[in-house]
This record gives structure tokens, C-alpha cells and sequence, in this order.
């Protein structure tokens, strides 16, 4: 049996990102479980979840 595809076309992306801004991230991680308990994230969940934010902000660049 095949594995579970996503709902959504998904494409790896490799980044490099500075350690001061890694820490935010992982900061926001925290918090974010915090203020959520019984929810975990990854630090990938959470670029996920930061990018969708600041491109929602941002919808008047479509």
C-alpha cells in the first residue's frame, strides 16, 4: 500500500538560517506549545506557520 499523500502538493525546501534567528523560531516553538498544551510542533511546523502568518499580513501583494 502506497503511503498517505498529502492533501497538498508539498516541495522540500532547504534553507540556511542564521543562529539568532533559529533561536527565535525555537523561542516561538515554545511558546507556542505553551500557550497550547498538549500540542507539539516542529521547528518545521513553525517556519510553516511564521511564513503563512507574515504572507497573510502581506495579502496585498497579490
Amino acid at each position: 500500500m502506497a503511503p498517505n499523500k498529502p492533501k497538498d502538493e508539498t516541495t522540500m525546501v532547504s534553507l540556511r538560517f542564521p543562529n539568532v534567528l533559529l533561536e527565535k523560531i525555537d523561542r516561538y516553538t515554545k511558546v507556542f506549545e505553551k500557550e497550547n498544551p498538549g500540542l507539539k510542533i516542529t521547528r518545521a511546523d513553525a517556519i510553516r506557520m511564521l511564513v503563512t502568518k507574515g504572507l497573510e499580513k502581506g495579502d496585498s501583494l497579490e
